[in-house]
């Protein structure tokens, strides 16, 4: 079957599998990967692009604005010649935000000899240090903050958790983090705390499950002097406050009383003792 150029040595039922089915699947299949993809045709012009590589970029070029309004979406400066034969490395331009770290550029042919380009597809690869792949932990020499070094995944299902978290920890919002005990909700707290904004910052880590109901109030929110019996003189600041600005994790909150409970989501929706 010479339209299927069976050089990725698939069976011929394979490729009659492939090409029956819809287009629409591919499509699909491409705009939900994380990673960014374009696809050009010979002249320059825009055939495809997933929403991802919208990210890749600081401020949205006017091809690709024009290509998501379903106009021409034509670049002015393609990242390849029309000359293109191999696949080509590409660092990323100035106008591309800091996580793409190369830009792979690959051309398809319509003939084996390589002298009709049919399309060219540009593949954003982002720097994603906690992604140990093959277990070297090649990858995380890259984590010049050090906030993985302890940290080391091999699956998509570990990676994408960790990604979102990543986005989620420049922001005030709280964070609810399931797991059963032992698995390292707290190593992956003190992830969040290290990707953000309060990294320099404290860091209280809260086991609500050790410590009795009323020592646990007191310890969060503190009591003023003489506050019960064998209290100190001078009164305590609970972590709460003096954590303000940092991070507070509470482990095992499940296990704390109801009533204190409460009084946590008191604190966590209004932000304030």
């Amino acid at each position: 079957m010479n339209k299927h150029k069976n050089h990725l040595n698939f069976s011929e039922d394979y490729w009659e599998y492939l090409y029956a089915m819809p287009g629409q699947i591919f499509s699909d299949a491409l705009d939900k990967l994380y990673l960014g993809i374009i696809v050009w045709d010979a002249c320059g012009t825009v055939l495809f692009a997933n929403p991802a590589v919208r990210k890749c970029y600081q401020t949205e070029p006017a091809w690709l604005k024009a290509y998501y309004e379903n106009k021409p979406a034509q670049a002015e400066k393609p990242p390849f010649s029309p000359e293109i034969r191999e696949p080509l490395v590409l660092k990323p331009s100035e106008d591309m935000t800091s996580a793409v770290q190369v830009r792979i550029v690959r051309p398809v042919f319509s003939d084996e000899e390589k002298t009709q380009l049919k399309f060219v597809i540009e593949l954003f690869q982002e720097n994603l240090p906690y992604l140990d792949v093959d277990g070297s932990k090649e990858n995380l020499r890259t984590d010049k903050d050090g906030e993985m070094q302890r940290i080391v995944g091999r699956s998509l299902a570990f990676l994408r958790p960790l990604i979102e978290l990543k986005k989620i920890a420049d922001s005030n919002m709280p964070i609810l983090l399931l797991g059963e005990s032992g698995v390292g909700k707290t190593l992956i707290a003190q992830y969040v705390h290290d990707c953000s904004p309060r990294k320099d910052q404290r860091f209280f880590a809260v086991n609500c499950g050790a410590i009795p109901g009323n020592l646990l109030e007191a310890e969060l929110f503190g009591y003023a002097p003489g506050a019960f019996t064998d209290a100190s003189k001078a009164g305590r600041q609970g972590i709460f406050e003096i954590a303000d600005r940092g991070t507070v994790f509470l482990d095992e909150i499940g296990d704390m009383p109801l009533p204190l409970q409460v009084k946590i989501l008191h604190v966590i929706e209004n932000k304030s003792l």
